[in-house]
């Protein structure tokens, strides 16, 4: 079996249209438990139904699928696995026609399913301007949590953020990317004074270096799209391109796992090869590579990693990535085999403007966060639905109305019993007279320790081209199990954004949760300006 899932990593196929594409960008200006909210400068290029995508440091992955619009921003479905934030930026891309080398007005979006990530960030380095290039974006939030819980205290936290790049600088041989916060809390800036490295995380920071078309450099901290699943890491990697074959090699050192600083003891190295073929108008990548781990310079870890994307026919795509352990060593007692360890695996179908399914299976480890605004119960939620198997479907009957319903399976081995959740979703993006947005939510989650519901409403109303106004209630009903402890909230919340001077945008955000005896307040300010 393990032997057929590498042969068929390896020798999937990808197609895809090749369509000329303009990028429109957004940022996000709200997260709620089911919507994400978008602001964009001119979102009258979009349509429902379109999918935004999130530039990462190992690609541009489908991020919202847009489900309603207003003058000045979109909602839609969360389609990335990982954490989105306030302030985020994501990207469109619409076909254009070109007459007399100037760009005309819309012809349409792509469709969830026309876009494949890969062959864009690969076309992104091919498409550079030979203008060098300095833009990013600064931010400042501050974050309050009130309760008037007893023993607990209220406290203030501040992040600041600096993401800075640069493309085609010094006679277009390098190009750099950062993306840096500093976050901490107000009263405990005494013990952050006194060590900044525990506030500061550098989440990328790298410059890259483009010797020749075939040859480059990048040094710093980065994660290198051919490898993506294997994480960031402190050093060099080197690339070598020829024809349809690519290699590399890398140099350097995990983050530290407590605090993801510098950390040389954990030193790494490894090599990837693969092949892009181009069959048609399709391609088709897969990428392994050979990775040694070290914990103070002893080897602790070797394995294989699979990367593969394939997109067999149009509006139908795939994402695969394996880890195969060749050499472990737990309690002192060293092992040579071969396991697979860790397995992820994603498609997505859309073959009608008013139809897409989705499916993915993720067997990773339990990821870790650095940095998270997730209440107690959302926490649960993420913790229990992100593993195993899950399944979407995405309807819209009729214009303006989207309705989605998910369903999640997961089994471990040392599980009392299985772990089911059901999802939801009814959004309605016009409602006549009031003008307003308005979405309806229901999760159902059951495992081995807890069965419980959450209900949901958001109603959205953009007041002014500059100024956009949201409110949403939620009802959580968890029951632990083996502890007979009930988990009642009613949570209510308010969310106010303002574009205030061009590119400077302000946003508050306030969630009230209420129990029986307990309350807690939760108030997040944001101030965000590009350049």
């Amino acid at each position: 079996m393990k032997i057929r899932l590498i042969i068929f990593l390896l020798f999937s196929v990808l197609i895809i249209a090749q369509t000329e594409k303009t990028k429109i960008t957004g940022s996000i200006s709200y997260l709620s438990s089911q919507n994400v909210y978008v602001k964009f400068e001119d979102p009258s290029l979009l349509a429902e139904g379109d999918t935004l995508f999130m530039s990462t440091q190992n690609g541009l992955v489908p991020a919202v699928k847009v489900q309603y619009l207003s003058s000045t921003s979109c909602a839609g479905e969360k389609l990335f696995d990982g954490e989105l934030k306030v302030g985020m930026e994501v990207s469109a891309f619409v076909k254009i026609h070109v007459v007399d080398d100037k760009l005309s007005v819309k012809e349409e979006v792509d469709l969830e399913g026309e876009v494949n990530p890969v062959e864009l960030e690969q076309n992104s380095g091919k498409a550079k301007t030979e203008t060098s290039k300095i833009f990013g974006r600064a931010s400042v939030s501050a974050y309050s949590n009130l309760s008037n819980r007893k023993g607990s205290s209220d406290f203030q936290r501040w992040r600041y953020l600096l993401s800075l790049n640069g493309e085609n600088l010094f006679n277009e041989k390098v190009n750099f990317e950062s993306y840096i916060t500093f976050s901490y809390r107000a009263d405990e800036w005494n013990t952050v004074s006194d060590n900044f490295g525990r506030a500061l995380r550098i989440y990328s920071l790298a410059f890259n270096y483009q010797v020749n078309e075939r040859l480059s450099f990048s040094v710093g901290r980065k994660i290198n799209k051919r490898i993506s699943n294997v994480g960031a890491f402190d050093g060099v990697n080197a690339e070598y391109i020829t024809g349809s074959y690519f290699g590399g090699l890398i140099l350097g050192s995990r983050p530290n796992f407590s605090d993801y600083g510098l950390n040389s003891k954990l030193f790494e190295f490894g090599g990837y090869f693969g092949r892009t073929d181009t069959l048609g108008s399709g391609l088709m990548e897969n990428t392994i590579s050979v990775i040694e781990q070290t914990n103070n310079f002893k080897t602790d870890r070797r394995y294989l990693y699979f990367q593969h994307t394939n997109n067999i026919i149009q509006k139908l795509s795939f994402f695969i990535s394996s880890e195969v352990d060749l050499y472990q060593k737990r309690l002192g007692v060293e092992e040579s085999k071969f396991d697979v360890t860790s397995i992820y695996f994603m498609t997505r179908y859309a073959p009608e403007r008013w139809l897409s399914l989705s499916a993915s299976y993720d067997a990773r480890k339990n990821v870790i966060y650095y940095e998270t605004y997730k209440s107690f119960a959302d926490s649960l939620l993420d913790r229990e639905t992100r593993q195993g198997f899950r399944f979407r479907l995405t309807l819209r009957p009729i214009n303006y109305l989207f309705v989605s319903g998910s369903f999640g399976y997961r089994f471990k081995e040392n599980d009392i019993s299985d772990s089911k959740n059901y999802g939801l979703n009814i959004s309605y993006s016009r409602i006549p007279v009031l003008d307003l947005s308005s979405s309806i939510n229901f999760t159902r989650l059951m495992t081995n320790y807890l069965d419980g519901n959450i209900y949901g409403i958001r109603l959205n109303k953009q007041i002014t081209r500059e100024i956009n106004f949201g409110i949403q209630y939620r009802k959580v009903n968890y029951d632990f199990i083996s502890s007979n402890y009930q988990l009642n909230q009613n949570i209510f919340g308010a969310d106010l954004s303002v574009r205030a001077f061009g590119n400077l945008i302000l946003s508050l955000n306030y969630e009230g949760t209420f129990e029986e005896t307990s309350s807690y307040g939760r108030i997040f300010a944001n101030v965000t300006t590009r350049f």
